[in-house]
């Protein structure tokens, strides 16, 4: 009987189980529009990925200007499969670039956020992009 039982109990410790997991479904094309806040006005952001995923294009408008992303932000961008987008917005000092938008890219499951990728974009043109943050 005490070997059935030690057999068994190895039996099921040695049984591979099986779980799900979650996946990201990143997003295609993205068009988020947000009536803004105070000063910030209407805010207008398009992103927009070619037949292989990548992002070929992020636009927004924003303080009555248009600004499309060069490429060089948009690279460091490509590494981030993100299925969140957080949209936010500080009305700035002018000395310091003035009205500034803030674009939080993430990759997040229900256990938690993964990877998080800040661009930012200033109404006097400046981005910037920041991986740790």
């Amino acid at each position: 009987m005490k070997n059935l039982l030690l057999i068994l109990t190895m039996f099921i410790i040695s049984t591979p189980v099986f779980a799900s997991q979650e996946g990201v479904l990143p997003f295609a094309d993205v068009h988020i529009t947000s009536a803004g806040i105070g000063s910030s006005g209407d805010i207008d952001l398009l992103i927009e990925r070619n037949i292989t995923g990548k992002i070929s294009a992020i636009t927004i408008k924003a303080f009555g200007k248009e600004f499309n992303i060069e490429r060089e932000y948009i690279n460091k961008l490509q590494d981030v499969n993100f299925n969140s987008i957080q949209l936010s917005y500080e009305h700035g000092y002018e000395a310091i670039g003035g009205k500034v938008i803030y674009i939080i890219f993430q990759t997040g499951f229900i256990s938690g956020t993964k990877d998080r990728v800040l661009l930012v974009v200033k109404e006097d043109r400046t981005v910037e992009i920041k991986n740790k943050f």
